[in-house]
């Protein structure tokens, strides 16, 4: 459980100073699966443990790595823990910049500080931004706009807009014995079994409708069993999105159940006999969201817009946290967290 910044870098300290009890330990609450075509092995971990316990507030990368290779995690998570020394008030409201006003979503907040001694509060304290829980495309750098009697304002009208998307796809593998919503087929064999999910068209242009999601998570779930984590089984799903084809760039299956990230496990490959992007996913039985998103060349953020469109009547949850680090501090203390 390693210390970290604002920014997820190592914080210059000691295990001993942000740990009581052990810097490393091992996961011993583990069950193997039973009734299942795929065999695997069920870890869970409890944070804090009876070996393990933080004492700071701030962020904490969870790293788990097998006994023979440290160096080489096979999980890493992020975490925070909190200690409120700050009061936040917040609103989310349709953008204010004109152009922006149908597509995105703006965040003003304050940031009430009574009992934190700022010497500069442009630099002792830093805010985070985040939408639906992602890091990919968090806001950080934000200054106050006006200092207030302890109070910081973040009222800005284009530097904390999130581009509003829409709601997401969903599909439910909850159970395997009959086709459920958005599934189009499923295929057993001895090796396991394949869900074919129904292909997805664009709604760049369609208007929005109110839909109910989970804002892009999953839940793991098996209506056909007693034990949702032991019992569920490990399917490999195929998605298929009609589309034309794009040479400045990829497209991703995109949500929580690719880690929010955008790589090679979740990256669509054109079939141009069928004229679709396809992608296949090896996920456990469920109920998932998703969205097709779109990276181009040279981008680090990927656009949702141009196949789910993006509209500033969307249902998102926000998330602002707050940072402070004293005058010779030597870590980042969250010291401020709403959603």
């Amino acid at each position: 459980l390693i210390h970290c910044d604002y920014n997820w870098q190592p914080s210059n300290l000691n295990d001993n100073e942000y740990l009581a009890g052990f810097a490393q330990d091992r996961i011993e609450n583990y069950r193997s699966s039973f009734n299942t075509l795929q065999p695997y092995t069920h870890y869970e971990l409890i944070i804090p443990g009876r070996d393990v316990r933080p004492m700071l507030s701030g962020n904490y990368l969870l790293k788990v790595y097998t006994e023979d290779a440290p160096d080489k995690p096979v999980i890493t998570r992020r975490l925070m823990i909190v200690q409120n020394r700050a009061t936040i008030e917040a609103t989310v409201q349709r953008a204010t910049i004109v152009n922006d006003m149908n597509s995105r979503q703006e965040i003003d907040f304050s940031v009430f500080h009574k009992g934190l001694s700022l010497a500069n509060p442009f630099e002792d304290i830093k805010v985070v931004l985040m939408q639906n829980g992602r890091w990919d495309n968090a806001i950080t750098g934000l200054k106050p706009l006006f200092l207030k009697e302890e109070e910081l304002d973040y009222s800005y009208d284009e530097e904390n807009t999130f581009s509003a998307g829409n709601e997401y796809r969903t599909f439910d593998l909850r159970t395997l014995r009959i086709y459920t919503q958005f599934v189009k087929d499923i295929i057993k064999a001895e090796s396991g079994y394949t869900v074919v999910v129904a292909p997805g068209i664009s709604r760049s242009f369609d208007r929005y409708v109110t839909e109910n999601d989970i804002n892009g998570k999953f839940l793991i779930r098996n209506q056909d069993g007693r034990d949702d984590k032991l019992e569920s089984e490990y399917v490999n799903v195929k998605f298929a999105l009609k589309h034309e084809i794009l040479t400045n760039g990829n497209f991703y299956v995109f949500g929580a159940l690719s880690d929010w990230k955008l790589n090679a496990s979740n990256k669509m490959v054109y079939n141009e006999d069928e004229g679709t992007y396809e992608a296949l996913l090896y996920l456990k039985q469920g109920y998932y969201d998703y969205q097709y998103v779109f990276l181009q060349d040279g981008k680090r953020i990927a656009d949702e817009s141009i196949v789910e469109g993006s509209h500033f009547e969307t249902e998102n949850k926000y998330t602002i946290l707050v940072y402070f680090r004293s005058v010779g501090g030597r870590y980042d203390q969250l010291v401020g967290f709403k959603k």
